[in-house]
């Protein structure tokens, strides 16, 4: 049959399951990849697969890695679709063939979750199933609690070969012009047999006892990082994370003075590590539908300055709305920023309070300078003691 149909509907890839044990020399196998050759096969699971983030191209061949992740959570719609098919050679023969190694491939992997689930319990290999795509995804912390929006999993190594799942998410950022959503990654380590699923970093939402207070309690915490958009003072006492593309993640016990400014360290800390200011990625990210025009620089980010410099007062651009309208095409493509005046604050405040639901995304760092420390880092407010606002 593939001789006559020039080629096979499905190719199956299998490597040795070193977690079984050997008999008489010879290793179990298991999945490792599957290839869909089938041109009819791949243009029909495209607009199902899309849900998943898996775009398929209908003039190439599909291919799908271990954990087959977007299979499995579009099976009961593969299902529906070959139910929907006439009887007959064609699609519904290849959707047939596809469910029945999709069968092989899950197994019992089903029962195992929802069993496992029912118990508050998981299991470092099947983990991946836990974490659907846009549910959300619970990090404690005394400082930093969280929600994020997952959007993909996969199994990855670290430098030192020990395993771990990667899980893709995004939160709702401040980035000193708009909020935008910020893809961001959280790991789980491997561990062996089967764990209590509060005990992980990270694990999805619906495993609280009440989750609704927490999404109320994270809701309202939002609301109020809408408030340091501008230059905000504040008492601090409390842990301060310090990130630098030289020596990484630092943490710093800050018991001072600080400044809340997104502008300024996007400007004097960011910038002096990438070219040409705001990241393209960020500016298609923007969680609000309106547009905040922006002012063209004329060149090169200008170096940081001293530590008083954030209290630095700008003059205002003279006939700055004729300008913004004679660089209309120029705004659209400029990557960088520039300080919100207080109404874009209030207009980018209530675009966000219309969308309640997105509050609870809200990242709790706020970014700043630590006038003692003499560093640009990240607060949380729940360390705030006191605050001030700035509207110079």
């Amino acid at each position: 049959m593939a001789k006559a149909n020039d080629g096979v509907a499905i190719k199956v890839y299998k490597i040795k399951d070193l977690e079984k044990p050997v008999v008489s020399g010879r290793f179990s196998l298991k999945y490792h990849m599957v290839e869909i050759q089938s041109p009819l096969l791949v243009s029909a699971l495209c607009p199902i697969l899309k849900d998943q983030d898996v775009h398929l191209d209908p003039t190439e061949i599909a291919i799908f890695h271990y954990p087959f992740r977007g299979l499995y959570f579009c099976s009961d719609k593969i299902m529906q679709l070959y139910k929907k098919q006439d009887d007959g050679p064609g699609l519904k023969e290849h959707l047939a063939l596809l469910l029945k190694i999709m069968g092989d491939l899950f197994g019992n992997v089903h029962n195992q979750v929802k069993s496992l689930q029912s118990s508050k319990l998981i299991s470092f290999k099947l983990a991946w199933a836990y974490f659907l795509k846009d549910s959300m995804m619970y990090s404690p912390g005394k400082d930093c609690e969280r929600i994020r929006k997952i959007v993909d999993t996969s199994f990855k190594v670290n430098s030192v070969g020990k395993p771990f799942l990667s899980i893709k998410c995004k939160e709702i950022v401040f980035d000193g012009e708009t909020f935008v959503w910020q893809d961001q990654e959280a790991q789980i380590a491997e561990f062996d047999g089967n764990k209590p699923i509060k005990e992980l970093a990270h694990y999805p939402l619906s495993f609280l006892d009440d989750p609704k207070s927490v999404i109320d309690r994270l809701t309202t915490r939002g609301k109020s990082v809408l408030e340091y958009q501008g230059l905000t003072y504040c008492e601090y006492e409390g842990l301060a994370i310090y990130e630098d593309d030289e020596v990484g993640v630092q943490k710093h016990n800050v018991s001072a003075r600080i400044l809340i400014d997104t502008y300024g360290y996007q400007k004097h800390h960011h910038s002096l590590k990438r070219r040409g200011g705001r990241d393209l990625d960020i500016l298609n990210n923007k969680v609000l539908d309106g547009t905040i025009p922006m002012i063209v620089s004329g060149g090169p980010p200008p170096p940081p300055p001293p530590p008083a410099m954030p209290r630095k007062v700008h003059a205002p651009i003279p006939n700055a709305h004729a300008a913004q309208v004679g660089h209309a095409e120029k705004k659209s493509k400029s990557l960088y920023i520039r300080r919100l005046s207080e109404e874009e604050q209030t207009k980018n405040k209530q675009e966000m309070l219309a969308r309640e639901k997105d509050l609870v995304f809200l990242s709790p760092l706020l970014q700043g300078y630590a006038l003692k420390n003499k560093l640009w880092c990240m607060h949380f407010p729940c360390h705030f003691k006191s605050t001030s606002r700035d509207h110079r």
